[in-house]
């Protein structure tokens, strides 16, 4: 007599028996080992059929798991490592920390730390300034001193110049009235902010304009700094351009700047000739690095 029975129902059947002889197996108190082990494993529950339930399964040596798997209750890794999860790298480790491939995500909650756990060297310094207002600057060049007016003429002084439009402000200006370029010094001080850093070089920012920009010799801005009263270190520059507002930067040599000194500075405009346009001081600010 012949049986001829589709691969689905070869498979229940295989299924079945196997199930069979691993509940006899269990009950006797005996492991079932499949010699030589199958090349191309053994399928349960195959074309949709309904799974086999063991109560309890042991696997010696790799096995695989195709398709999605809900777990029904604890899944206790034995201190085991789970590894490339989602992604290649990322990975839970043998101390119980975790190696993320990519950024982590919080979508509710909070992230908590041990106390600690962040050092002064994970947080970035940030950059601060300080505004240094154009009235707090005096006339230096000379021992005596002097206030800065508002009274432009063929002079080496530098003037205020305020806006003929009412509430647009003034300017500090160094102007090359009459042929005779503002070459005097301006100066100012300040206290270092406590939260000083050296990690970055302190630099003096100055926003200006200029009343035009001719011939071939083009207004530069020194700046040079005294700490405690030192002597005045090596001068930055920085050469002006256009007429347009502008903020240039000017970087002297500060050595042991530190939190709590006094500093003084001074401005003046140079030429690589005789300076023939107006520059325009609309702001300064004294730009630092801060600890947090």
């Amino acid at each position: 007599m012949n049986f001829n029975f589709s691969e689905k129902q070869k498979t229940l059947m295989v299924s079945a028996l196997l199930a069979v002889l691993i509940a006899i197996a269990a009950l006797a108190g005996y492991q079932l080992n499949v010699t030589p082990a199958p090349t191309q494993g053994i399928e349960f529950g195959a074309e949709a059929v309904s799974p086999i339930k063991f109560a309890n399964i042991r696997v010696d040596g790799t096995s695989w798991l195709r398709g999605a798997v809900t777990a029904g209750s604890t899944l206790d890794m034995g201190t085991n490592i789970i590894s490339n999860i989602g992604n290649a790298g990322t990975d839970f480790n043998t101390s119980g920390g975790l190696t993320l491939a990519n950024g982590l995500t919080v979508s509710a909650g909070s992230v908590s730390l041990p106390a600690g756990s962040i050092g002064i060297g994970a947080v970035a310094d940030i950059s601060r300034t300080v505004t240094i207002p154009l009235t707090s600057f005096v006339e230096c060049t000379t021992d005596a001193g002097a206030d800065i007016n508002y009274t432009s003429g063929v002079d080496a002084s530098p003037d205020f110049i305020n806006s003929a439009t009412n509430g647009l402000g003034f300017t500090l200006t160094f102007d090359a009235t009459g042929g005779s370029p503002d070459t005097e010094y301006v100066c100012g001080n300040l206290m270092v902010p406590q939260d000083f850093s050296a990690t970055a070089t302190p630099v003096f920012v100055i926003r200006a304009t200029k009343g035009a920009e001719t011939g071939a010799n083009s207004e530069v801005i020194n700046c040079a700094g005294s700490i405690n009263g030192a002597a005045l270190g090596t001068a930055g520059t920085v050469t002006t351009s256009g007429t347009a507002s502008a903020a240039y930067t000017c970087a002297p040599t500060l050595t042991s700047l530190a939190a709590g000194n006094a500093l003084s500075f001074e401005f003046h405009i140079t030429s690589g000739g005789t300076a023939d346009d107006a520059v325009n001081f609309q702001s300064v600010e004294f730009r630092y690095s801060a600890t947090q």
